[in-house]
């Protein structure tokens, strides 16, 4: 399976910016903020489906649609900033969760982009971005 990682990443020219530790540290703490998240591997041109945790069936490994696939699969990771609550109990409304979020992310190494809506993890980037662009960094 390393070799395929490999041979996607020669391919399509993908810097790595992440690895299974961080993987596994900030999807742990993710999943404990109660945000939709959503993901892209590198191996499939699809988004997977919004979903509010990511369940890890065994070390390496996260699923959120499709069966289990190994972390260093992960090209991308992009979680919402609020949440919506409905239901009985709760009047429609949006919780916002930024701050969260944001802690998260400041205890962490991750080359990280916010949007209006979301924040996106890279576990890759494409080389074909100029260099100073990247912010990678690698090194536990």
């Amino acid at each position: 399976m390393r070799d395929d990682v490999l041979k996607i990443v020669n391919r399509e020219q993908l810097v790595s910016c992440m690895n299974n530790t961080r993987w596994h540290a900030l999807l742990e703490a993710l999943n404990l903020i109660p945000v939709a998240k959503r993901v892209k591997y590198i191996d499939y041109p699809e988004v997977s489906n919004w979903q509010s945790g990511a369940w890890m069936p065994v070390p390496g490994y996260v699923e959120f649609s499709g069966g289990p696939t190994p972390l260093r699969f992960i090209e991308w990771l992009e979680v919402r900033k609020t949440t919506d609550r409905h239901g009985r109990f709760a009047s429609d409304r949006a919780s916002d969760c930024y701050s969260e979020i944001q802690n998260v992310l400041a205890t962490m190494t991750v080359d990280v982009e916010e949007t209006h809506s979301s924040f996106i993890i890279y576990g890759y980037r494409r080389a074909s971005r100029h260099i100073d662009d990247i912010t990678c960094n690698t090194g536990d």
